[in-house]
């Protein structure tokens, strides 16, 4: 990932860029606001070849690829830890780069998670394997990882997390549970957010894989 990061000693003032700025009204263009609360705050952000975004200061937060990265490159990781500070992104590939950017608004809680309920019963069973979980980031701050469901699998409990918790989709699907609104179909790119104490299970109803990403604040 390219960026410009200005600094006080360079002769810019970093509080000229206030964080938390709001990105939807400087840059509409590049930065949209999926989702916000005094937690988190979730944007999509979407760069043309070539193209630069404003310049702006942000918190800590975790970057979500969906394209290759700013250089064309596909990144090592789906995820990548993003400290806070004045930003400048720009798009040096020849082809339109996309990602979903989680800004943590709130310091760690210090407070347990998950909190498992109850264990799963019922019809469903893991024909191919079960879940399968890669975890790409874990900080005091947050804790990032990745989710495989094959076809007809869901997780083994009902369980529920002291803070907000940010999905993104890496592939679609029919799914259940996520939101506890029942069954529905998640796209490619799609957010879903888990509000604090929101008791939630997953579950895939199809028959393809279905790949996500947890982003859950400590």
């Amino acid at each position: 990932m390219v960026r410009t990061l200005l600094v006080a000693c360079l002769g810019w003032s970093v509080t000229a860029w206030s964080v938390g700025q709001d990105l939807a009204q400087l840059d509409p263009k590049h930065y949209r606001v999926e989702f916000a609360d005094d937690q988190v705050r979730v944007w999509r952000v979407t760069l043309g070849p070539h193209e630069k975004g404003a310049m702006h200061s942000q918190p800590d937060g975790v970057l979500v690829f969906l394209t290759a990265d700013l250089q064309g490159k596909m990144p090592g990781a789906e995820a990548q830890w993003e400290p806070g500070g004045p930003y400048e992104l720009e798009n040096l590939a020849n082809t339109s780069f996309e990602a979903v950017l989680v800004e943590l608004l709130k310091p760690p809680s210090s407070q347990p998670s998950p909190l498992t309920l109850s264990y799963a019963t019922g019809p469903f069973y893991y024909p191919i394997s079960r879940p399968a979980v890669t975890r790409l980031i874990d900080s005091e701050r947050v804790s990032v990882s990745r989710h495989r469901f094959p076809g007809a699998a869901r997780g083994d409990n009902l369980h529920a997390h002291a803070t907000d918790t940010v999905i993104v989709y890496l592939s679609g699907g029919e799914m259940s549970g996520t939101t506890g609104h029942g069954p529905g179909r998640a796209r490619r790119g799609q957010v879903d957010v888990l509000r604090a104490n929101t008791l939630h299970q997953f579950a895939n109803l199809g028959f393809d894989p279905i790949e996500f990403v947890v982003i859950h604040p400590k």
